[in-house]
């Protein structure tokens, strides 16, 4: 199976909270790193080790994250406080996620190689905001210069209502004709 994994960026406070305490990391920031970390992802169901996966940045996920800005700004001192946190790291937190989410939006920006069957797995966050929980170990991860929506929309239509869009062979060798591999996200 071949198929596009359409990631999102977070959507409420608690949710970056939560990216912020844990990790560090949001899934824009999974994506800039994959070949530095251990990647694990969402999968569908019926995701077999060996399965190829594009990662697609969400056309909307911009407009979600800045949905948040005036959430953010308005915090109190009290909230930093009883969260042990400061307020720079976490408004800097914030705002590099909305800069790469306003340059990687509507874009394939990799693609890798299921090293797993998908399996059923806790995520680890104290607010997931997805409901998948079907995840592999994601290896062979190489990026891509980003690929607009607009590039491939004619031919791909990508779920806006499920986080997987399935590929047909004649798709997935369109969108492979597309790539051009890089070592980083410019």
């Amino acid at each position: 199976m071949k198929f596009i994994a359409n990631f999102q960026s977070v959507s409420n406070l608690e949710d970056l909270l939560d990216r912020f305490l844990s990790t560090g990391f949001t899934n824009i920031d999974y994506i800039v790193h994959a070949k530095e970390i251990v990647l694990d992802w969402t999968v569908p169901e019926n995701a077999k080790k060996g399965d190829k996966i594009i990662f697609y940045c969400a056309q909307t996920s911009i407009d979600r994250i800045k949905s948040l800005r005036k959430e953010v700004y308005a915090l109190n001192n009290q909230f930093f406080i009883m969260n042990k946190i400061n307020r720079n790291d976490f408004e800097d937190f914030f705002e590099r996620n909305v800069a790469m989410y306003e340059k990687y939006h509507g874009k394939i920006l990799g693609i890798g190689v299921l090293a797993e069957d998908g399996t059923v797995k806790e995520e680890g966050y104290a607010a997931p905001m997805w409901t998948h929980r079907n995840y592999a170990i994601i290896e062979n991860f190489q990026y891509v210069m980003p690929i607009s929506l607009a590039t491939f929309h004619h031919f791909i239509n990508i779920n806006k209502f499920g986080s997987f869009t399935i590929l047909k062979e004649e798709q997935y060798q369109q969108i492979e004709a597309l790539f051009e591999y890089t070592d980083k996200l410019e």
